[in-house]
């Protein structure tokens, strides 16, 4: 069980909802030429973490051309606003990966809420969707909301507890942390969510294909997100 101060959990909260402010200021007027040009090579050196096994929960197609990676808190409500057009995503694009980076800088319950879906999806990942939207779309104010929406999606919480008391899960968390930290740090300055990035799924470090990030993405954003798979699809398909 990880305990933290009500006072820096409330200081950590407002730093950090200031942060999906700022990402949502970014987005509103596009990613500007320099940042993306800072990211893309961060991100071609971190493949391997980013699109590679090293991924921590996958959704759509695992053979896909085309991998979408979202770093997210589940109490980002901007994160949030954009779940529904991610799972529209999914749903349009037969030839779309989806690799989920939960993130925990909200705090204490964005902790047990990162930990919880980590577990579920090693539990079992057929269930991982639903869990994920319900954990977007209810207020996660104690452990007994992450407990409900666990069942809710139709998981036995005893066996997501047990995989999260195995402490396998802890360093996944920490390892998104840092992976979300080496590309927002040098291209934005600050960590903010949410990020997406689109890439071919055998993206590498010397690889030229395209590579779309885009910071702070509203529901509106979502034909660009779209124009971003489109685009490395059909790099994809042209190169075979």
């Amino acid at each position: 069980m990880i305990k933290q101060n009500p006072i820096f959990r409330s200081l950590v909260s407002v730093s950090f909802l200031l942060m999906c402010w700022l990402s949502s200021a970014v987005a509103a007027t596009n990613i500007p030429a320099q940042i993306q040009q800072k990211a893309v090579p961060v991100i071609r050196q971190q493949a391997q973490q980013l699109f590679g096994s090293g991924a921590t929960i996958f959704a759509g197609n695992p053979k896909g051309v085309v991998t979408l990676v979202e770093f997210y808190d589940y109490q980002c409500e901007h994160c949030r606003h954009m779940a529904p057009a991610i799972a529209e995503l999914i749903n349009k694009n037969t030839d779309l990966r989806v690799v989920f980076k939960p993130l925990n800088f909200l705090g204490y319950y964005s902790t047990q809420a990162a930990l919880a879906a980590i577990a579920a999806y090693h539990v079992d990942p057929t269930k991982f969707l639903a869990f994920h939207k319900i954990l977007m779309g209810v207020p996660l104010n104690s452990s007994d909301a992450i407990k409900h929406a666990a069942e809710a999606a139709g998981y036995d919480y005893s066996k997501i507890q047990k995989a999260i008391q195995s402490g396998q899960y802890t360093n996944s968390i920490s390892a998104n942390q840092k992976l979300a930290q080496s590309i927002l740090k040098p291209s934005l300055g600050y960590i903010a969510t949410p990020a997406v990035i689109v890439a071919a799924s055998d993206t590498k470090s010397d690889s030229t294909a395209p590579i779309t990030f885009i910071v702070g993405v509203a529901t509106t954003e979502q034909q660009r997100l779209q124009q971003a798979i489109d685009q490395v699809a059909a790099a994809a398909h042209d190169s075979k």
